[in-house]
């Protein structure tokens, strides 16, 4: 039994997973794909277009066998604290032969030389970058500066990070890359059969003409899509919170807001002087975003301001503590036999019963996790779905 895991949003699953997901197949000849998946919000400091459980749906609909959860805290984070903990997951499993990523390379000889050069190059990067903030300079760009490095796009930085994260775990795991193929991830505009999530999305929230969204996803992908918007639990925006950020942050004023994981001092008094300001969302994060800090960086604050998520419990889940199942192909039952033998953490597929076999560290994930969808469910463009304690009411996924 030959496994491959793939860290993935699929917010919303579109063609170019789906060529990742080909690609993968036919260059590692693996019998099961292993989703990596972030859960109800993602790595760019948002809620997920869709929840995860449809998310999951399409994902095994499309081509994966097993969708293994990314939690909440370790999704909407930095790019090493996102990779690190997927990496630990795929580790703790004891069941994956290969970790497949996409990249806008295509060259993994040439990312694993960066990779390299960053783990023996022993640098004071607290420091380092303190010093680079000082001088109007983003995190991104002092990566590059510091590390002399070219400058890289948004999957080459994560692959990277990956790479990283496989080296110092001393993981048996095998990296591919998968080569990107079609728009860059930035774009906003629908301009091929394998456009970037971003234009997806943004064509999802602005336009009602769903017609062309059949030349982008596969049509099952598609499908659930169609019927979440239909139901009024689609889509989902960092928009849905707005008045609920603007609360957050007005409640919590400057002493709060520093309190946050990732913050720079200084940070706080401007973020906060921006809430009260301001009258949306979009104009807190305008006025807040600079040379130094970037969109991503700032809605990812957003987020955990108004989860409540402090630096003392981002430090305390440097590691994961459970593996939670959100959904599987029946053909895949052998390798969850494998994982229930293998696997040194508990593995969740209840969540109700499972909940407490967990360690008190795996409890207090949990919950946070059942906290961020009860959250979540309050985006829903029709409240009646909005009940708390989903959580642990939805059930797992299952496809023939």
């Amino acid at each position: 039994m030959t496994n491959c895991a793939i860290i993935c949003e699929y917010n919303p699953f579109h063609n170019g997973h789906a060529h990742h997901i080909e690609e993968t197949r036919r260059k590692t000849n693996c019998n099961y794909i292993i989703s990596i998946m972030s859960g109800n919000y993602v790595q760019r400091g948002e809620p997920a277009i869709m929840d995860k459980w449809e998310r999951t749906r399409a994902a095994l609909k499309c081509g994966s066998d097993l969708v293994i959860e990314l939690p909440f805290i370790y999704a909407c984070s930095s790019a090493e604290y996102f990779a690190n903990a997927a990496v630990d997951i795929i580790n703790k499993t004891n069941v994956v032969d290969y970790l497949s990523f996409g990249s806008d390379s295509g060259d993994l000889d040439y990312l694993k030389n960066i990779a390299a050069k960053r783990i023996n190059k022993k640098l004071d990067l607290t420091g380092e970058i303190a010093k680079a903030y000082k001088e109007g300079i983003s995190y991104p760009k002092a990566m590059q500066l510091i590390y002399d490095e070219p400058e890289l796009k948004s999957n080459d930085i994560l692959g990277i990070r990956y790479l990283m994260a496989l080296e110092k775990s001393k993981s048996s795991v095998e990296p591919v890359t998968i080569k990107r193929k079609g728009s860059e991830y930035k774009d906003k505009a629908i301009t091929s059969e394998t456009p970037s999530a971003t234009a997806i999305r943004k064509h999802i929230t602005d336009s009602k003409d769903y017609n062309l969204l059949s030349k982008v996803m596969p049509k099952e992908s598609m499908h659930i899509l169609m019927e979440e918007i239909e139901k009024g639990r689609a889509p989902v925006t960092l928009k849905s919170f707005e008045k609920q950020i603007l609360s957050t942050l007005r409640t919590l004023k400057p002493k709060g807001i520093a309190d946050k994981p990732h913050i720079t001092p200084g940070l706080e008094y401007r973020l906060y002087q921006n809430a009260m300001e301001c009258s949306n969302i979009d104009e807190v994060i305008d006025a807040t975003v600079s040379k130094v800090f970037t969109r991503t960086r700032i809605q990812r604050l957003l987020i955990h301001a108004l989860h409540g998520v402090t630096k003392e419990m981002h430090a305390n889940f440097m590691d994961v503590p459970y593996v939670r199942v959100l959904g599987f192909k029946k053909r895949a039952e052998p390798l969850l036999k494998k994982i229930n033998r293998s696997c040194n953490v508990p593995v969740i597929y209840r969540a109700k019963k499972d909940y407490e076999n967990l360690t008190d560290r795996g409890k207090a994930l949990f919950e946070l996790e059942a906290l961020s969808t009860d959250i979540y469910v309050l985006g829903y463009p029709n409240n009646m779905h909005s009940n708390g304690g989903q959580e642990f009411s939805r059930k797992i996924i299952i496809v023939e």
